[in-house]
């Protein structure tokens, strides 16, 4: 089935005779459906529930071929077991997608929905939780295009939780830290202070503190998305970087280094999906300091107005 492009319902029937519903769900899992139910045909289960998708299918754009006006992004939810990637993946959805319980590790394998908004189709990976052993796998990191790293508020914050953050900043690609169960505490501003402090690499990312299971703050993280994805479609042109650079070298010129001083000729901006990306043009890549690196990325960010966003460079040589 997953060969097909129309899309299709697999429906478990016959629910009535089982004592766990959600033993079903959990075994099928790894298929990755993006539409399934639980009925009971001869009792009426759930048909009304059945029928309502089946019609919202035969109407919806996938059906008539105008889905790909939209544009399509896969995001990445992951962090600690039992943060909440699942309720908040749910609340977006407006659907039991994705099974929830207080067990930590209840989702063993990567859980996919279609969220639809605005004009983009997002493709929510639900990913198992991060151990110290376990890590994600390098695919899912290559093909999503931005990632929601989801903590629990209500937990200590361990050095495994800034480690797991971490790797999504080394994805080069928009990050967002959601600090999730806010409605368990009462200083959330004290945990956002902290993971400000000591993720200082990462102080371009958005930190949003909100309550999946109630909803509260998930407005804020749609306005904040609303943002990066506007940043992300900043096209430049060369005069306005020309300008940029040359301002910024003269705000900080570069410092001697190797027996040697950079120099930067020209850059210019290419396409690397939500990532703004430029390309310098210099005397010697090799005289880039990574402290005269940061300088630059954190100086483009400000100058360009594009907050949230990480910034990719890349040096060439060029005589």
């Amino acid at each position: 089935m997953r060969k097909i492009a129309t899309p299709y319902i697999i429906v478990f029937n016959k629910i009535d005779l089982i004592a766990d519903e959600e033993e079903i769900f959990r075994s099928f899992q790894t298929l990755q459906p993006k539409y399934f139910f639980a009925i009971s045909a001869l009792r009426n289960i759930n048909i009304d529930k059945l029928l309502k998708q089946i019609a919202a299918l035969i109407s919806s754009p996938l059906i008539a071929g105008e889905d790909n006006e939209k544009e399509k992004l896969n995001l990445l939810i992951f962090g600690p077991p039992n943060s909440g990637k699942s309720t908040l993946m749910n609340y977006l959805l407006k659907e039991n997608r994705s099974l929830t319980t207080p067990i930590a590790g209840t989702t063993q394998e990567p859980v996919v929905g279609q969220w639809n908004w605005k004009k983009i189709n997002f493709q929510l990976i639900d990913t198992a939780g991060i151990t110290k052993e376990q890590k994600l796998t390098s695919r899912l990191w290559k093909n999503c295009d931005l990632g929601w790293a989801v903590i629990d508020a209500s937990l200590p914050l361990t050095k495994q939780i800034f480690q797991i953050i971490s790797l999504g900043g080394k994805i080069n690609k928009p990050l967002f830290i959601i600090v999730n169960k806010i409605d368990l505490i009462k200083k959330k501003n004290l945990v956002i202070a902290e993971l400000k402090n000591r993720l200082k690499s990462l102080n371009y990312c958005s930190v949003i503190a909100i309550s999946a299971e109630k909803g509260t703050g998930v407005s804020n993280l749609i306005t904040s998305l609303n943002q990066v994805l506007k940043n992300s479609k900043k096209k430049f042109t060369k005069k306005e970087i020309s300008e940029t650079v040359e301002k910024m070298v003269a705000n900080n010129p570069p410092k001697h280094f190797r027996g040697n001083k950079l120099k930067i000729y020209f850059a210019k901006q290419q396409e690397f999906g939500l990532t703004p990306l430029f390309v310098f043009f210099v005397n010697n890549p090799q005289l880039v300091h990574f402290s005269y690196r940061r300088y630059m990325t954190n100086y483009l960010r400000k100058n360009l107005d594009l907050e949230y966003l990480p910034i990719k460079l890349i040096f060439k040589k060029s005589s």
